[in-house]
Formats: C-alpha cells, sequence, structure tokens
C-alpha cells in the first residue's frame, strides 16, 4: 500500500511539473527572472522544484508567481492540497503498518507461548495418567472410571484444568462420553481437553457428542455385520452336521 502512495505522489508530482514548465518555466515572462527559469525551466528541474514544494513550501516563490500570473494560484493551490493529502497518507500509513506488524508479531508470540503452555499441562496429565496406569492391573492405555474419577479429584488435575480453561461440569460430561464398557482411554481424554478452551468449550462438546454418536452409529452397524455372518455361520454348521447325522443313519440302517 505504502509504495502505491508514493508512487501516486511522483505521478502527480510529474502531471504538475508539465504544465508548469510550458506555461510558467519556458513563458517569455520571466526571461529576465533567473531564480523562476532555473526552478521551472524543464521537467527534472520542475519535478525536482515541485518535491521541494511539498517538503517545504515556498510561499515567497509562489507569491512572485502570482502577481505576474494570477491564474497560478489555484494551480499551487490544487497541488499543495493534494500532495499534502498524499504524503500525509504515507505517514498514517506508515505508522498503520508499523503498528500491525507489531501488535500482529506480538499476537503471534502470545499465540504459541499459549499453545506451549497447554501442551505442558497436557504432557504432565499424561504422564501422571500413565503412571497410574502402570500401578492398576487391567486394560493398558484405560483406567477404570473410578481410578479416573480419583485422578480426576487430585488437586494438580484440577490445577492443570484451570490452566487449561476447562469447565469441571464439561469434564464430567466428557467423561461420560468417553467411557467405554468401565474404562476410559487417558490419551483420548487428554487430547479431547486439549481442544477444550475457555471460548468454544460448549462448540467442542457438542462436536465430542457429535463424534461419539457418529462412532457409536459406525460400531453398532459393524457389530450387526458381524452377528449377521455369525448366524449365518451357525446355519451352515447346523445344515452340515445335520447332513452327517443323516448320513450316520443311513449307514448305521444299511449295516
Amino acid at each position: 500500500t505504502m509504495s502505491y502512495v508514493a508512487l501516486f505522489l511522483l505521478l502527480i508530482v510529474f502531471m504538475f511539473s508539465i504544465p508548469l514548465v510550458r506555461l510558467v518555466g519556458q513563458n517569455p515572462v520571466w526571461r529576465d527572472h533567473a531564480e523562476i527559469t532555473q526552478l521551472f525551466g524543464n521537467i527534472p528541474r520542475a519535478i525536482f522544484g515541485l518535491l521541494q514544494m511539498v517538503i517545504n513550501p515556498d510561499t515567497d516563490t509562489m507569491r512572485i508567481i502570482f502577481e505576474e500570473q494570477p491564474w497560478t494560484a489555484p494551480f499551487f493551490l490544487l497541488f499543495v492540497g493534494m500532495t499534502t493529502f498524499t504524503t500525509m497518507s504515507i505517514i498514517v500509513g506508515s505508522v498503520t503498518d508499523s503498528y500491525k506488524s507489531l501488535s500482529d508479531a506480538e499476537r503471534e508470540r502470545q499465540g504459541l507461548a499459549e499453545k506451549e503452555r497447554r501442551e505442558k499441562v497436557r504432557h504432565r496429565l499424561l504422564r501422571d495418567l500413565r503412571a497410574a496406569d502402570k500401578a492398576e492391573v487391567g486394560l493398558s492405555g484405560a483406567l477404570t472410571v473410578p481410578a479416573f474419577t480419583h485422578q480426576l479429584r487430585s488437586p494438580h488435575f484440577q490445577e492443570a484444568l484451570r490452566l487449561l480453561g476447562v469447565q469441571p461440569s464439561n469434564v464430567e460430561e466428557l467423561l461420560m462420553l468417553l467411557e467405554v464398557d468401565g474404562h476410559v482411554y487417558y490419551e483420548e481424554f487428554v487430547n479431547a481437553l486439549g481442544l477444550m478452551g475457555q471460548g468454544a468449550q460448549a462448540t467442542q462438546v457438542l462436536w465430542l457428542k457429535a463424534h461419539v454418536a457418529e462412532e457409536s452409529k459406525r460400531l453398532e452397524k459393524r457389530i450387526e455385520g458381524v452377528e449377521g455372518r455369525l448366524v449365518s455361520m451357525a446355519a451352515s454348521l447346523d445344515e452340515g452336521f445335520s447332513s452327517i447325522r443323516a448320513e450316520l443313519r443311513r449307514a448305521s440302517a444299511s449295516k
């Protein structure tokens, strides 16, 4: 954006320098005024002179030109107004861009620091839950609901939940959602805690509900398919045993 504004400023200076050279710098009226002819005698000099007016307007020179050529008054006023507005846009844009860059960098730094802090809390929870899993006899990677509840009520677990910004009510609901046959897989539980934050707890709980419901439906379909195959296999086995018994009866009768 800043480059476009600077280019626009140079374009304004160039556009105003062309008529200024033709109507002022090369005008016979100023033949005896070396200062005017040197300042606006050709386009490069006119561009340099106009840039000087942008930085530090020379009212004495403009007043001299106004006295001989009154029509140049609105010309210079329009030029000063346009270039002043453009210069202010450059200054304000530069300050705004700098502030935005600093703000984005600070926000990114804070976001990385917050993410790192949450990851440390989650790793500490996983370490404690793995230690509890080793002390418990049973399924690896999961704790029974009473053992998990005991860990959940411990002071360090409550402190970790506070640092993660998760409400206890949401934790209890999450525990019920992830319970499978009286066990809770703690890695899945801690990963779900990482998704839940101060601003999105309700949304994440609803997402987890939908996810669990979808997985439950998928498991039910798989169980139904397995049951159907087992029934088919049992029927085939019954038919086979019936055929064997019939053959044995015929063999016995023939003897």
